[in-house]
């Protein structure tokens, strides 16, 4: 799908959404300016799920406009269903294993069960949030994705990420 047609799709989708109060210092999401959009990506994460719904296609646009890099990353990490364990947790466990020091089973089980919570509260944000888009909402979202993984000018990292968001979750939208 072209660039402007998915610009489009996402429009037409997120159109009827009414604006939550207090969010994003009161812009409606189709006027949110893109110099405001580049310094707020980061806060979508903060966002409670009815405000994560309502300015995500401003955010989506966004980066269809600009697909900078380091633009798509907190936004694909909000976008993919979360399994895995946080990149800190992991380097904490290998230093462990890369010393000679023998770490206590009860400081590995502290540390996994603590990984485990964070896990487990991220997967409930991504549920919550979710859950909020309607079927056309969530399309947009899939075909958002679809771009992302097959476009040429994408990292590719970012390419990964998008077809791991794909696999572990927006798959049922196509």
């Amino acid at each position: 799908m072209h660039r402007d047609e998915l610009l489009a799709e996402i429009t037409r989708a997120f159109q009827d959404v009414s604006h939550p109060d207090g969010a994003l210092s009161g812009w409606a999401w189709p006027d949110m300016p893109d110099d405001f959009l580049r310094t707020q990506l980061p806060l979508l994460a903060s966002l409670n799920p009815v405000g994560f719904r309502y300015h995500l296609p401003a955010f989506l646009g966004f980066v269809l406009r600009e697909p900078v890099a380091q633009r798509l990353e907190p936004l694909l990490a909000l976008l993919k269903l979360p399994t895995e364990l946080s990149g800190p947790a992991v380097a904490e466990l290998l230093s462990y294993f890369e010393t000679t020091r023998p770490l206590p089973p009860a400081a590995i089980g502290s540390l996994m069960q603590q990984q485990f919570s964070q896990t487990n509260q991220a997967l409930h944000h991504f549920i919550a949030r979710v859950s909020q888009l309607t079927p056309l909402q969530a399309k947009a979202t899939y075909h958002f994705l679809l771009h992302l993984r097959n476009a040429g000018s994408t990292a590719p990292a970012q390419q990964q990420e998008a077809a791991v968001a794909i696999e572990r979750y927006w798959f049922q939208f196509a």
